[in-house]
Order: C-alpha cells, then sequence, then structure tokens
C-alpha cells in the first residue's frame, strides 16, 4: 500500500495539470446531468401527499402523492445513473494513470477519449446491478461487490476486455491477492474520507491519487513493470 500511495502522489503532482482539467470537466458535466436527472424524475414521478380544505364549504380533500414505493424506486434508480456517470470519471483517470504507468507522456485529450465508454457502461450497470442485489444482504454483499470489482474498469480499458469478462478478472486478481487488496482497500477509503474533510472539495485530488495507486496495484499484482 505505501508504494502504491508513494507513486500515484508523486505522478499526480507530475501530471496533476492536466488530471485536474480533466477531472474538473467532468464533475461539471455529471453535476448538470444529475441535477436535471434528480429536477425531472422528481417533477414526474415524486409527489407529495397533500391536503386541501376548501375554504367556503370546509370540505376536505387529499392526495396521496407518488407513494413511498415510487420515491424509493425513483432514489434507487438514480443512484444507479449517479453510480453508472462516475465510473465514467474513473475510467478517465485510469486510462490516464495507465498511460502514466507505461512512461508515456500524459495528455487531456487522453483523458477525455470516448473509448470503451460502451464497454464501460456496460461493465458499471453489471456492477451496479450486482450492488444493488448486495443491498438485499444488510448492505454487506454490496460491500463484498465492491472489493472484488476494484479492477474492473482496469481491464475494461487496458486489455479492452468485454463487460463481463472485467468482472470476472477482477474477482480473480483480487482472490488471488486478497491481503495485498485489503490494504489498499483500506488506504483509499482512508484517502477518500480525508478528501471529504473539506466539503468534498478534496476529493479532486484524493481520488485521482488513488486511483494512481491502484494502477500500480493492479499491474504490480499481475507482475507487470510499472514506470518509475
Amino acid at each position: 500500500m505505501g508504494e502504491a500511495f508513494n507513486w500515484g502522489w508523486a505522478k499526480f503532482q507530475q501530471n496533476a495539470g492536466a488530471i485536474l482539467v480533466a477531472s474538473l470537466i467532468y464533475v461539471v458535466v455529471i453535476g448538470v446531468i444529475y441535477v436535471v436527472w434528480f429536477m425531472v424524475g422528481s417533477a414526474l414521478f415524486v409527489h407529495p401527499a397533500s391536503i386541501t380544505v376548501d375554504q367556503t364549504t370546509g370540505a376536505i380533500s387529499s392526495s396521496a402523492g407518488s407513494g413511498f414505493v415510487m420515491s424509493l424506486l425513483f432514489s434507487a434508480f438514480s443512484a444507479g445513473v449517479f453510480f453508472v456517470l462516475l465510473a465514467f470519471l474513473q475510467a478517465a483517470i485510469i486510462r490516464g494513470a495507465l498511460a502514466i504507468a507505461d512512461g508515456a507522456r500524459l495528455e487531456l485529450s487522453s483523458l477525455l477519449s470516448t473509448k470503451d465508454l460502451g464497454v464501460v457502461l456496460g461493465a458499471a450497470v453489471i456492477v451496479g446491478a450486482l450492488s444493488f442485489v448486495g443491498v438485499l444482504a444488510c448492505y454487506v454483499g454490496t460491500l463484498v461487490v465492491s472489493f472484488f470489482t476494484a479492477f474492473y474498469l482496469f481491464f475494461v480499458i487496458d486489455q479492452h476486455q468485454g463487460a463481463w469478462e472485467s468482472v470476472k478478472s477482477s474477482f480473480h486478481l483480487v482472490k488471488e491477492n486478497a491481503s495485498s487488496v485489503v490494504m489498499l482497500v483500506i488506504g483509499v477509503l482512508v484517502a477518500y474520507v480525508i478528501g471529504s474533510l473539506l466539503c468534498g472539495i478534496g476529493l479532486i485530488v484524493t481520488v485521482p491519487v488513488s486511483l494512481l495507486a491502484m494502477t500500480y496495484a493492479y499491474r504490480r499484482l499481475q507482475g507487470q513493470p510499472v514506470a518509475p
């Protein structure tokens, strides 16, 4: 974990400009899409209950609203949409991180590339669906899914694997290196918590650094070289 984060921090400092610009672009786009989605969805599907009293007759009428089930389904679906949007952001940073690991010069255009986005979408939907099923197990299943799919986007972008194949490859890599991945995931969670302390602004730094650290681990766990 220490080697991974040291490498990630060093490479972030060397490429901070391109990484931060790309991250901000994606964050703004994702934020706008999600706000529009939430506003339109709330207007169409979520209607609060109301009680009206006629001032002339005193008659009371009420509306049950959209109901608890509809509101819950909309919230769950919104979480799924947000999960997929974040996968696009992660894929962009991972694409750049893999280029850095290969010793290539990082270009902003590579971070904004749309290559493999279809497969990223498919893989994100699969992982999101598995995570949703995991919620039924008191969220324990979701944690398990998140742990074993930690590297699925790496296999999509680096090895151009299909959606389901990338999920299986991540599962096998994590299973074979469980102890090392546990330490790495703990480090990532700590970084995310620290980044969230400053009203979430710190995540603009800690998320790229964490994904760079995961890139280092992804390569080293498979015995592959990483550019110094």
